[in-house]
């Protein structure tokens, strides 16, 4: 299967794209899907960069670590660079937005419907 992302980015000259978006059900999805995401990159011989929101660095790290995803040790070789985001909450995000009857919140990081 081939996925042409020509033209993603219109405004950049037809730049390709290269964020991936996946659908999960449930927040607790989250850490199992970056992982095996992870995990596929580090076979491949590459290496992770992921930025948590504040505060979340440590559960981060343990949820990964709950998945079999040896994070320290990969830390250690240099494969893989876990660190917070450096926001400052200003309480943005916690407005409602309303589409078709549904509101849809962010609380602490997390969509609650």
């Amino acid at each position: 299967m081939t996925v042409n992302f020509d033209g993603a980015l219109p405004g950049v000259g037809g730049a390709s794209c290269p964020h991936m978006a996946i659908l999960l059900d449930s927040v607790e999805e989250v850490a199992p899907a970056l992982a095996s995401f992870y995990s596929l990159g580090l076979r491949r011989n590459g290496w992770v960069f992921h930025r948590s929101l504040p505060g979340q660095a440590d559960a981060d790290r343990k949820a990964f670590e709950a998945e079999g995803l040896p994070v320290s040790e990969l830390e250690r070789e240099g494969r893989f660079e876990l660190n917070e985001l450096p926001l400052a909450y200003d309480g943005y995000w916690d407005a409602a937005f309303h589409e078709g009857g549904v509101v849809v919140r962010l609380h602490r990081g997390r969509l609650a419907c």
